[in-house]
């Protein structure tokens, strides 16, 4: 978690390409990843109009498992920090590039997560 975590807090979640960072070595990383790729496809949601009940479905179906629900339960404060994260790097992303920009990488996000939830 260490090295995911100084990626995304060293770098003020400069872009969506931190929440892409892999590969994952602790279980603790992946749920960092899950929850902060949820945050993020929550906030594109509710910025981009496209399909944007898909991809908030999208987040839930991220950290919708039993073990997720599970982690979350034991861990509140750090999954809800992690969620934040990943908004913030929605946000970066748009003040950057734009609205447009941002959206298109989150829909390219938004695949990558649908096709994690089909496994």
């Amino acid at each position: 978690m260490n090295r995911l975590t100084s990626i995304l807090l060293g770098t003020l979640l400069a872009s969506s390409a931190a929440i892409a960072q892999q590969p994952y070595t602790t279980a603790e990383e992946v749920y960092h990843h899950r929850f902060t790729t949820a945050g993020y496809l929550q906030r594109a949601g509710a910025v981009c109009k496209d399909d944007s009940k898909r991809t908030v479905d999208a987040a839930s179906g991220l950290v919708s498992g039993d073990e997720m629900k599970a982690f979350s339960k034991s861990f509140p404060r750090k999954t809800r920090a992690w969620m934040t994260e990943g908004k913030e790097v929605f946000n970066i992303d748009v003040r950057q590039g734009g609205t447009r920009p941002a959206c298109e990488a989150a829909m390219r996000e938004r695949q990558k997560a649908e096709e994690t939830g089909r496994r």
